[in-house]
């Protein structure tokens, strides 16, 4: 038998409209005195195993409590586990999360048009550089709360930034101050990304000449079809790979060739997936240290309660380099 919030307001001794009220999280702006009341009324609908019917409330308030998320790289597991993270966080406050996918080359604007056809209440978005900037000039001017996350473009919403240019920086200034390599290759997308800036900007620097292999994708089959590609162009000391995928697809095809990482040839990585400190070699990467579902749940989950409270805001996310045995940290270590 269902439970209705009739039977929880008799328990708790107050009226419908108010024990209504309290389990929607409407708190704010009681009185004093009515601290106690509340603290029966929730109690009461624990204790009766009271669940909240979503359609109905979702009708009254006008909402669908679905949120969306929209993203590049799903096979990615950095990118899986952000989806998982951010379900449970939504599911936490009683919220469905829908998810829309894109590959690199799709129509983004059909997938995020389709997306928001879905009456979703929020909008997560990744990889705001991919959406063409007539579509952030829609969203911006809708009442949706949106959230983003990515590199450091100027969006009018709340967003978490990861400085994929410093990363870049950062990684490949270890090869050369540490491991003393010159002949370093960026392996990745054919144009311009800010993690290859940041590979271009610290080998100039250091008055070394950059090279690009240009991989179809960056997925574990495109890494070891790289392999062959390498051995053509000749091998270089050290291969900063787009991803972490590609950088494990690259060592397995260059062991399929009889070469040795990181003895023959050195490999790195981005985003510090689980498989990099359990393959072999351990994969030295860098990747970020906050778990981005919770904290870009809150932000949207924030401005659905609170909608235009405050100014946008801009986290930071914070980056580590993990070194492993495939940029010859082992040997060094030893």
């Amino acid at each position: 038998m269902e439970i209705t919030i009739h039977q929880v307001a008799e328990l708790a001794n107050v009226s419908v409209s108010t024990a209504s009220r309290i389990l929607n999280g409407g708190t704010k702006g009681l009185r004093a005195d009515a601290a106690l009341r509340a603290e029966k009324v929730i109690a009461a609908a624990r204790q009766l195993g009271y669940q909240p019917n979503q359609a109905a409330r979702g009708l009254v308030m006008k909402r669908s409590f679905c949120i969306g998320f929209i993203g590049t790289e799903m096979e990615n597991p950095v990118r899986s586990r952000l989806v998982e993270s951010l379900r449970v966080a939504a599911l936490s406050k009683n919220y469905q999360l829908l998810v829309g996918s894109v590959r690199f080359g799709e129509d983004i604007e059909q997938a995020l048009t389709h997306l928001l056809s879905q009456r979703i209440d929020g909008l997560i978005l990744g990889n705001i550089s991919a959406f063409p900037p007539s579509m952030l000039a829609v969203l911006k001017n809708t009442e949706m709360p949106v959230v983003s996350f990515g590199g450091r473009q100027k969006v009018d919403w709340d967003s978490v930034v990861m400085d994929y240019t410093q990363m870049g920086e950062e990684i490949t200034r270890h090869l050369i101050e540490v491991h003393h390599y010159i002949k370093i290759v960026y392996a990745g997308f054919g144009r311009n990304y800010p993690r290859r800036d940041g590979y271009e900007t610290i080998m100039r620097a250091a008055g070394l000449a950059p090279r690009f292999l240009t991989a179809d994708g960056c997925t574990l089959e495109a890494g070891r079809v790289l392999a062959k590609s390498l051995l053509q162009s000749g091998l270089p000391e050290e291969v900063v790979c787009h991803n972490d995928l590609l950088a494990i697809g690259l060592i397995a095809g260059l062991r399929a060739q009889k070469i040795r990482v990181p003895e023959d040839v050195a490999v790195v990585g981005f985003d510090n997936i689980d498989m990099a400190d359990y393959y072999n070699p351990g994969l030295t990467t860098i990747g970020n240290r906050l778990e981005l579902g919770p904290v870009l749940f809150e932000l949207l989950w924030k401005r659905l309660e609170s909608p235009g409270v405050s100014l946008a805001q801009t986290i930071i996310c914070p980056h580590q380099l993990y070194l492993r045995e495939s940029c010859g940290c082992n040997r060094l270590h030893q």
